[in-house]
């Protein structure tokens, strides 16, 4: 619409915020990902069960975007942002605090 008028679009404060909490977010999810990786390959020496985990990781990340764009579309963006970097949280300190593999998954 601005573009359409001529008038240029000035981002303000809070949308520079809202763009480094999403970078941040990509950042971290792909940090899981390569973690993911780094686990599977000392976890078990059977490549058919690391490929079927690597295969469960990426449905899952898949399911989760879709899930949350609707839930998103429906409840508003905020909230189901906030929700998601909240159980993010609470499982990446629940993996922390894993004392051992089988305890992780």
């Amino acid at each position: 619409m601005a573009e359409e008028s001529g008038e240029r679009f000035y981002p303000c404060r809070r949308q520079y915020v809202a763009l480094a909490a999403l970078c941040a977010s990509n950042a971290a999810e792909a940090v899981e990902v390569l973690s993911a990786g780094y686990i599977l390959e000392r976890a078990t020496g059977d490549s058919a069960a690391r490929t079927l985990i690597a295969s469960f990781v990426y449905v899952g990340m898949l399911l989760g975007g879709l899930v949350s764009g609707v839930l998103a579309d429906a409840l508003g963006r905020t909230k189901v942002l906030r929700a998601a970097m909240l159980l993010s949280t609470v499982a990446t300190f629940a993996a922390a605090l894993s004392p051992s593999l089988p305890m992780l998954v």
